[in-house]
C-alpha cells in the first residue's frame, strides 16, 4: 500500500512539472524579441550616421588657402586668401588679421608661455620645434574665427 502510495505521488509530481506552455506567454516571448530585433537595427543605423559624421577633412576646408612660409625657422602653414598675415610689433612673431582687425597672433618664443594679456580668455597651441622654440599660435575666446584658428594650426608643417 505505501508502495502503491509513493508510485502515485511520484506520478502527480511528473504530471505537474509537465504542464504545457501559456500561449500569452509564447505571444509575449515573439513579441519582446520583435521589439528588440528592431531596436537593435534603429539603433545600428542611427550609431552609423552618426559616426559618418565625426570624419573631418581638413583638405578640402583648406585647398584655396595661401600659404605663409618662414624660411628663418623652417615652417609653413595655411591661411585663408582673404586674410593678411603681418609684423606682430615689438614681437618675434606675426599677426594673421582679416579686414584690417587682429585674429590670430603666432609667435616664436624660446620658452612656453601665455602672451595673451588675460589668459583666462586665451586659446593657444604651442608646438615645440628645434631644441629650444616654441611655435605658439593664440586667439582669444570670445573670437567669432575659433574654427577657422584650428585649421590653421592643423596645416602647419615643418620644413627643416
Amino acid at each position: 500500500m505505501v508502495d502503491e502510495m509513493i508510485e502515485h505521488a511520484s506520478v502527480k509530481v511528473a504530471q505537474t512539472k509537465k504542464k504545457p506552455q501559456n500561449k500569452k506567454s509564447k505571444t509575449a516571448l515573439v513579441v519582446i524579441s520583435v521589439v528588440l530585433i528592431i531596436a537593435a537595427l534603429i539603433g545600428g543605423f542611427y550609431w552609423g550616421k552618426m559616426s559618418g559624421k565625426r570624419t573631418f577633412n581638413f583638405a578640402d576646408l583648406t585647398s584655396d588657402w595661401q600659404i605663409y612660409k618662414s624660411n628663418d625657422y623652417g615652417f609653413s602653414f595655411k591661411y585663408p586668401k582673404e586674410w593678411n598675415v603681418g609684423q606682430n610689433e615689438g614681437k618675434d612673431g606675426f599677426i594673421i588679421s582679416r579686414e584690417g582687425k587682429n585674429i590670430i597672433a603666432f609667435n616664436v618664443y624660446n620658452k612656453r608661455g601665455v602672451s595673451i594679456k588675460e589668459p583666462q580668455y586665451a586659446i593657444q597651441i604651442s608646438v615645440p620645434f628645434g631644441k629650444t622654440h616654441y611655435l605658439i599660435f593664440s586667439t582669444s575666446t570670445e573670437n567669432e574665427a575659433k574654427d577657422i584658428f584650428y585649421n590653421i594650426a592643423a596645416t602647419l608643417e615643418f620644413n627643416k
